[in-house]
């Protein structure tokens, strides 16, 4: 049994805890109304933590028939995550499509419609979008934590062509662009090609200063860069 997920106030006075005995519960709950006790919901409103809202998102993410409904249900999961325990949940992806969520040691899978959803782009706040960006997986690896950027050529992708090779530069970026779509889509739906590095930056210095004892170091800073770049070029080519 992993140690409980930890959940907390927007004013940071009371926190509650989330275990994988809650979680599975509220998977395998029978309906929503069978989730929360008259006085979890009297608690949950005085302490101001949301875990009845919680409780209700991972419902939310285990029993959807739409992706779009699990996307909206794991930011609320997300956003009342303490920023410490944030590394613990996951919006994972292989090279070529979502895979699903994962809170704690509790899987997810994606509906079968998220290819309509990744052409959408979600209304977050930069806050928001940044935590989202902390929980992106490819694989085993975090995209913000990953060497370089997956080993796409960034340069060739971002860059403008040169008039005399324009032709062959086009047709290397549009190859180059094909790696990691999954990757690709999900940074433009949490919105990073309308955010600056410099900004993107400083919201997550500002988040993993909350956090134990993760810094935002000089690697992660080249990754924010190049994934915003990265995403701004894709958004420019369509």
């Amino acid at each position: 049994m992993t140690s409980p997920l930890t959940l907390i106030s927007p004013n940071g006075n009371h926190t509650r805890s989330l275990s994988d005995e809650t979680i599975e519960k509220c998977m395998f709950a029978a309906n929503e109304k069978s989730l929360d006790s008259l006085w979890s919901r009297v608690k949950d409103y005085f302490l101001g933590t949301h875990k009845s809202d919680v409780k209700h998102a991972i419902y939310t993410l285990a029993n959807a028939t739409e992706f779009s409904d699990q996307a909206k249900a794991f930011n609320v999961v997300v956003s009342c995550i303490d920023p410490g325990d944030l590394h613990r949940v996951s919006w994972m992806l292989d090279a070529n499509k979502v895979v699903g969520f994962q809170i704690g040691e509790n899987h997810f899978p994606a509906t079968s419609d998220t290819q309509d959803f990744m052409k959408d782009v979600m209304p977050l706040n930069l806050d928001a979008m940044c935590r989202l960006l902390r929980t992106i997986r490819v694989g085993e690896f975090q995209a913000l934590a990953t060497p370089e950027h997956f080993g796409l050529n960034i340069d060739q992708v971002t860059s403008s062509p040169k008039s005399d090779e324009f032709l062959y530069e086009m047709q290397a970026r549009d190859a180059e662009m094909r790696g990691l779509p999954a990757l690709r889509d999900t940074l433009q739906v949490i919105g990073l090609h309308r955010e600056t590095p410099e900004d993107v930056a400083d919201k997550l210095k500002e988040q993993f200063s909350q956090s134990r004892p993760v810094l935002f170091g000089g690697r992660m800073m080249a990754n924010v860069v190049n994934l915003v770049r990265l995403t701004r070029a894709m958004s420019d080519r369509h």
